[in-house]
């Protein structure tokens, strides 16, 4: 599985950044796990996002 929410405007709009929460919540209750030699990361859009997340 492969997922990615990307450009400024996606990660902007408070409304993707919570769905994309809720689905990986429920992956990760589902038991879906990344294993150790898969890179992971996260790269706020803006400082509005960022706050989001905060």
């Amino acid at each position: 599985m492969i997922a990615a929410i990307t450009s400024c405007t996606n990660t902007s709009n408070p409304r993707v950044m919570i769905g994309a929460g809720l689905l990986a919540r429920k992956a990760r209750a589902l038991g879906l796990k990344v294993p150790p030699y898969v890179k992971t990361s996260l790269a706020p859009g803006s400082k509005v996002v960022t706050a989001y997340l905060e």
